[in-house]
């Protein structure tokens, strides 16, 4: 349902408005579990029962805890990660190409 890393990585490599992305992908991301169940019963005609709780928590465990992750890291290795920036647009392309 909601869109993922994939398109902000690659509206950022297109040179594209990052800020836009990350915004409808942030929208999308907190209303998936209270849009798909009646979206599901209106284009498949059957209601889906959605845990909320469950898909809320797996929203932070995916979303949040990544960006806090890339927080500290930056906080921490600022230095360091200002070597590798430059290749990191790249190399996520290959990680998201990978896992797909």
């Amino acid at each position: 349902a909601p869109s993922g890393t994939a398109s902000n990585v690659v509206t950022y490599l297109a040179r594209g408005d990052v800020a836009l992305s990350v915004s409808v992908a942030t929208v999308s991301t907190v209303l998936a579990p209270l849009i798909t169940p009646p979206l599901t019963l209106l284009l498949a005609g059957e209601y889906l029962p959605v845990d909320a709780g469950a898909m809320v928590g797996d929203i932070l465990k995916t979303v949040l805890l990544p960006v806090i992750a890339g927080v500290l890291v930056r906080l921490a290795a600022g230095r360091h990660v200002d070597r590798v920036l430059p290749a990191m647009p790249w190399l996520s392309s290959v990680a998201i190409a990978a896992i797909v």
